[in-house]
């Protein structure tokens, strides 16, 4: 009785596993998938509204959808440029919400902006032209309504983010120049218990609170948003103080027949690779190699899915995270093989070779996998927006392998043992050289 539950549930997690991999048609073949289901649909459950995660389209980037891209570099001077990219970024967006346009805005080094085919690609050239202006108004007559004074950036010496030790609440310092602290002190004098607006780009960006004259050019400004928001605020104000301009560099269009074209090319050498990986790991791995292919479907359809939840966007760099976290599950799986083969060839039997093939190669795959979500995590944090779209995948591929390798692979591997899919080993023997 116990040799028979143990082997029902051996054919169980079989079936699951197949189940698994025929999901990912969904995703391959959409159109036959829908097909399928409306036709179970029309005969079970027609009164049920079924909604198909595969019609959710993929969000595109400007290699693969068409449009125009323009990098703009700024001579920083002795100024951080990485922060003042960040600010120029920042103020960017803003005028695209103000002027109702819409740009895929990245920073490597230079400011990217990647614009879809429909946008007008004359006017974002000149709202670019614009050199952001830092301006302190006082209040008007009317309410909400502020009025341009002397003081303006070309007057703050440095701004500074920092922590309020006693509460924990950022805090933006600014630190004028000695003309600028005598018009802060005349202006702040004048509009005790008022407010000042502070304007980046012309665009009002937070009030500050004047209880009392401020002298000696220094301003602390406590402010109640997160850390990360009061951090923009701050390569903003940065930024606008300095009066730079941004000079394009280099203007790319892709027509959307060319995009199209490279993603189908993409597509294909996708489909010819992984076709040779499945003959490569049947022909050396067998049984296990069909596994392995089953397990990389699974793990292609769990990407396809969040790719599409989240959503992520497919460029260049995020393709090559995709392939690099692939390569990971492939390796993995080629190292336990490995393992367990080294386990076969001394003697033991294909269930105990296959129980402690694993179990030793377990530990240093999670470890491995550890460090890469590392890695993945310092580039994401510290690396360039590029660097950022490619580790968050690399993270992301990493993640859903670690998953597969702890809650399915062993499973499915002592699952099939017993099975009648063993005979698959019949392929390995007619196709494997003499050794003499």
């Amino acid at each position: 009785m116990k040799k028979r539950k143990t082997k029902n549930k051996k054919y169980l997690f079989t079936i699951i596993f197949l189940l698994l991999i025929l999901l990912t048609e969904s995703f391959i073949w959409p159109s036959y998938f829908k097909k399928s289901v409306n036709l179970l649909k029309e005969k079970t459950i027609s009164k049920i509204n079924i909604h198909y995660l595969s019609e959710k389209p993929f969000q595109l980037g400007f290699d693969f959808k068409g449009g125009t891209q323009l990098v703009y570099d700024v001579d920083s001077g002795e100024n951080n440029k990485e922060e003042i990219l960040a600010g120029f970024k920042h103020i960017i967006e803003q005028r695209m919400d103000v002027y109702q346009r819409k740009a895929e805005i990245k920073i490597n080094n230079n400011l990217i902006l990647e614009l879809s085919i429909e946008q007008d690609l004359e006017m974002v050239i000149e709202i670019m032209k614009q050199v952001p202006i830092l301006e302190f108004r006082e209040e008007g007559e009317q309410e909400d309504l502020f009025d341009p004074t002397d003081l303006t950036g070309e007057y703050l010496k440095e701004v500074f983010l920092a922590v309020d030790q006693n509460d924990r609440k950022p805090l933006i310092l600014l630190e004028f120049n000695e003309d600028g602290a005598r018009i802060l002190e005349d202006l702040t004098k004048r509009n005790e218990g008022k407010r000042l607006g502070i304007y980046i780009d012309s665009i009002p960006a937070f009030p500050l609170q004047v209880d009392k004259a401020i002298s000696g050019g220094s301003v602390q400004i406590k402010m109640d948003s997160d850390i990360e928001s009061v951090r923009r605020f701050t390569q903003m104000i940065k930024t606008s103080s300095l009066s730079l301009s941004l000079e394009l560099v280099s203007q790319k269009t892709i027509s959307q027949q060319d995009a199209e074209s490279s993603l189908n090319d993409l597509k294909k050498s996708g489909a010819f690779g992984f076709l040779a990986i499945f003959w490569i790991m049947i022909i050396v791995y067998r049984l296990m190699g069909l596994i392995s292919f089953g397990v990389l479907l699974i793990y292609i359809c769990l990407l396809s899915v969040l790719f599409r939840l989240i959503p992520v966007l497919i460029s260049f760099d995020s393709l090559f995270g995709a392939l690099m976290s692939f390569v990971i599950v492939l390796s993995s799986n080629v190292f336990i093989f490995s393992k367990i083969r080294k386990e076969t060839e001394k003697g033991k039997s294909h269930g105990i070779a296959f129980e402690e093939g694993f179990d030793k190669s377990k530990s240093f795959l999670k470890k491995v996998h550890l460090i890469i979500l590392l890695l993945s995590g310092i580039m994401f944090f510290f690396g360039t927006e590029i660097m950022k779209n490619f580790a968050f995948v690399l993270s992301l591929g990493t993640l859903i392998n670690l998953l597969l390798l702890i809650t399915i692979t062993k499973k499915i591997l002592i699952s099939l043992l017993d099975t009648k899919l063993k005979k698959i080993d019949w392929l390995w023997k007619a196709l494997r050289w003499n050794r003499g």
